[in-house]
């Protein structure tokens, strides 16, 4: 079966939602954590590797060329970048020919091993990915993302290759200053990501990439499936796609062990492969587990979640009231 790698520095509660989601849609399947001492010996279904020992030679060399075009913070952007050559290392240490890769904020719900468009690829489809497929007003979104991904051994590597080429060649950092200063010019958050170049490389390398957003039916299969790109917008492959609830979650519903959502565009309902939980959204996330195992954890999560706007005036408080005394 098909490995699932996280990978996820720190521990946070919804890491107990999202690995143990994974492993329950893919019980044969290996999980696997690439981490460190604080998510360590947490989760006996899932195997640990500390990311730190990892240490891959063109993660060093891509560090010392990177350049930061980012309105968020260098060592962020970098850490994106740096996960893919992690990952790399852990698959070649391993000798795994291909896995699936995900945010540790995703919930998976689709034995992923089993996405039709995936296990029955062309020798020259080497990575799978999320492509957005809507125009935005700006030019230089280039909007792609690997929070949800397939990729083999080849694939990765070569992309990891890409990274490396981009930022040793004059022209195509020429590219990625072009979109920098474009986004300086109008006053817009964001930058050059891994997320850009993600979109680039599909781009300069037709055919490789299999889009994971547009709905597709499998064979005998009665809805068509989707991977979720981020829960809190309606967009998906195309825009507006999806309602929204009153949190401002896509607006979808459980049915068999699946969750559907009405798709607008094709006014038909839809199964969701994943959901992206980004951001705020993580706070939601104990609500979409299936299991029967963290009863009193999720419990405690969401008397946590509704409490939280009658315990913030007093924190605040009880802050200021620390202040004063500071002084």
């Amino acid at each position: 079966m098909l490995p699932i790698v996280f990978i996820h520095t720190g521990y946070q509660s919804y890491l107990e939602y999202s690995l143990r989601q994974g492993k329950l849609a893919n019980p044969e399947s290996a999980v696997f954590l690439l981490g460190d001492d604080a998510n360590q010996n947490r989760f006996p279904f899932a195997q640990h590797r500390k990311i730190s020992a990892l240490n891959p030679a063109r993660a060093d060399e891509f560090t010392r060329i990177y350049v930061h075009r980012s309105t968020n913070p260098y060592w962020y952007e970098l850490l994106c970048f740096i996960r893919w050559f992690h990952v790399l290392a852990f698959m070649e240490e391993r000798q795994l020919d291909e896995v699936f890769v995900a945010d540790s904020d995703v919930m998976i719900y689709k034995n992923v091993g089993h996405y039709t468009p995936w296990s029955q690829r062309s020798a020259g489809q080497q990575a799978a990915y999320c492509l957005v497929g809507h125009q935005t007003p700006n030019s230089y979104s280039w909007l792609a993302s690997g929070h949800s991904s397939y990729w083999t051994r080849q694939g990765l590597s070569d992309f990891c290759d890409y990274l490396l080429s981009t930022y040793r060649t004059t022209t195509d950092q020429a590219r990625l200053e072009e979109k920098w200063q474009y986004h300086g010019k109008n006053r817009l958050a964001g930058g050059v990501s891994d997320m850009a170049l993600l979109y680039l490389y599909a781009l300069d390398h037709p055919g490789r990439v299999i889009n994971l957003l547009p709905p597709l039916a499998s064979s005998g299969q009665r809805l068509k499936e989707v991977f979720d790109l981020n829960i809190s917008i309606p967009h998906n492959y195309a825009e507006n796609e999806y309602d929204q609830d009153i949190h401002g979650l896509k607006k979808v519903q459980s049915e068999a062990l699946q969750y559907v959502g009405y798709n607008r565009i094709l006014k038909e309902t839809c199964i969701f492969n994943t959901l992206h939980f980004q951001g705020l959204s993580k706070r939601y996330i104990h609500q979409f587990y299936q299991g029967t195992d963290l009863r009193l954890h999720q419990f405690g999560q969401e008397l946590s979640h509704r409490l939280a706007p009658v315990l913030a005036p007093v924190r605040r408080l009880k802050s200021g009231l620390q202040r004063i005394l500071n002084k």
